[in-house]
């Protein structure tokens, strides 16, 4: 399984943002998005500025979920946060 997208094609990146839920790709309710403008991540703009930056991040670890969803716990061997570190858990 193969799952990635090129962020430097503006029609792909306007597919996984679109927020017109008739147009893109993703369903992008208004509460999430009001949420994602507070949120800090990492390289990505404060406030609106950052916004398709915060959803591409989102987009990337629900591909990650993806990719880990088969894999026993117990065969993990990955100590990457992921999607957590958005939502405040570092691991501590």
């Amino acid at each position: 399984m193969a799952l990635g997208f090129n962020r430097s094609l503006p029609g792909v990146v306007g597919a996984l943002c679109e927020t017109d839920p008739t147009k893109g790709l993703f369903f992008w309710p208004k509460p999430v998005l009001e949420k994602l403008v507070t949120m800090k991540f990492a390289g990505c703009a404060a406030g609106e500025a950052g916004l398709k930056d915060k959803q591409l991040r989102l987009v990337g670890y629900l591909f990650e979920s993806a990719y880990d969803a088969p894999i026993p716990p117990a065969d993990n061997a990955s100590g990457s946060f992921g999607f957590e570190a958005c939502l405040g858990k570092t691991g501590d």
